[in-house]
C-alpha cells in the first residue's frame, strides 16, 4: 500500500484533470466553505511575502523520501504511533517540500472548521485535499483569484466525533486549458479545531531584520495567539526557488518555545545557526550543498498545537518576511 500522503498527491493530481464543471458534481460536504478578502498585509501589500533569490535543481524524484514527515520521519506502523507522534510534536511537514503543494499530518475530527491563510498573485487553480484515516478523502476547490484570502471549511459531521491522523495537502495550479504546472502561493497560515480557527490560531508573527551577519547579529520574533495551546515550536525556513519559480522549503533549525495562553505573545532571537546533519542524508548533491550553506533566506514557521486530552486542534503559521543570513 502507497504512503497516505503519495497516496493523496495522486488524488488530488488526478482530481485537477477533471473538466470544470466535475467540480460542481461534488458532494455538498466538499462544497461547503466560505471565503473572505483579507486586508493588505504590513508593508501594504495583497500578495504577502518575500521572494527567495537562489534557484536551485529539484530531482525528478519526489523529495518526501518514504513520506519523510519532520526531521525523525514518519511513522509507517501503526496509526497510534502517528498520533503519538502528533501529540509530542505537534503537526508535521515534509523535510523538504514545494509551496505550491504543502502537505501537512495533523489531527481532524468530523464538524471541525479549517481555515487557511493565503495570497496567489495570478489566478490560480486551488484544491485542498482532507484525509483522514480510515475515511474517503474530502476534496475542496477555494477561492483562485489574484489576491490575499482566508478560506474557511467545515470537516462533515459524517467524518465522526472520533478523532484521526489525517493528512491535509493544498495544491495550486495555474488556471488554464491544456498541460497545467504548480501556481505561485503565499500560504501565510493553515489552523484545524475549534479552538485553533477564529481567523488564524496563531498571527501577528513577526521576523526582522532583513538581514543578519553570521556570528554578529541575531534575528529577532515575536508571535500572538488568539487560544490557549499546550506546545509551541518555532523553525527557521531557508526557501530558495526551482527553475520553474515554485518556491521550495525546508527548516534548517528549530527552537522549542512550550505553551502560550490566550491573547499573549511570545518572542525570541535566532543567531543565524542551522542543523542539518540528519536532514541532508537522502537529497542530491545540489539539495545538501543548498541545505548546509552556512547562509541563506529564511521564513520564520511558528507550530502551535493542543493534545489529544485538550482537543487535538493545531496551526501552523508563516512570517512574510524573509531574513537573509550573511
Amino acid at each position: 500500500m502507497p504512503c497516505p500522503f503519495l497516496r493523496n498527491l495522486l488524488l488530488a493530481s488526478s482530481t485537477i484533470l477533471l473538466p470544470s464543471a466535475a467540480f460542481l458534481a461534488l458532494p455538498a460536504c466538499a462544497q461547503y466553505s466560505t471565503t473572505y478578502a483579507r486586508a493588505p498585509s504590513r508593508d501594504g501589500q495583497t500578495t504577502g511575502g518575500g521572494e527567495p533569490t537562489r534557484v536551485i535543481v529539484m530531482p525528478q524524484s519526489p523529495v518526501f523520501s518514504n513520506c519523510s514527515f519532520g526531521s525523525q520521519g514518519m511513522p509507517m506502523g501503526s496509526s497510534e504511533a502517528r498520533a503519538q507522534l502528533l501529540d509530542r510534536q505537534g503537526p508535521q511537514l515534509p523535510a523538504v517540500f514545494g509551496l505550491s503543494s504543502l502537505a501537512i499530518m495533523g489531527f481532524s475530527r468530523g464538524s471541525w472548521p479549517i481555515a487557511i491563510d493565503y495570497a496567489l498573485e495570478q489566478d490560480s487553480l486551488l484544491l485542498v485535499v482532507i484525509s483522514p484515516e480510515g475515511q474517503t478523502p474530502l476534496i475542496y476547490r477555494l477561492e483562485g483569484k489574484k489576491g490575499h484570502w482566508v478560506s474557511k471549511l467545515q470537516i462533515p459531521p459524517s467524518v465522526g466525533e472520533e478523532l484521526r491522523v489525517s493528512q491535509y495537502l493544498v495544491q495550486t495550479l495555474d488556471d488554464s486549458v491544456g498541460q497545467v504546472k504548480p501556481s505561485h502561493i503565499h500560504i501565510h497560515g493553515i489552523a484545524a479545531g475549534p479552538k485553533a480557527v477564529g481567523s488564524i490560531g496563531i498571527d501577528q508573527v513577526s521576523f526582522a531584520p532583513s538581514s543578519i551577519h553570521l556570528g554578529h547579529e541575531k534575528a529577532q520574533f515575536t508571535y500572538h495567539s488568539i487560544s490557549d495551546f499546550d506546545d509551541t515550536e518555532v523553525s527557521f525556513v531557508r526557501l530558495a526557488k526551482s527553475p520553474s519559480g515554485e518556491i521550495v522549503a525546508a527548516a534548517v533549525n528549530k527552537k522549542a518555545m512550550g505553551s502560550i495562553a490566550q491573547n499573549h505573545l511570545k518572542n525570541g532571537d535566532w543567531d543565524g545557526s542551522i542543523k542539518t546533519e540528519d536532514l541532508v542524508k537522502n537529497f542530491s548533491p545540489e539539495l545538501k550543498q543548498w541545505l548546509v550553506a552556512p547562509t541563506g533566506q529564511h521564513i520564520l514557521q511558528v507550530r502551535a498545537w493542543r493534545s489529544r486530552d485538550h482537543g487535538g486542534d493545531f496551526v501552523t503559521a508563516l512570517s512574510e518576511t524573509i531574513v537573509a543570513v550573511e
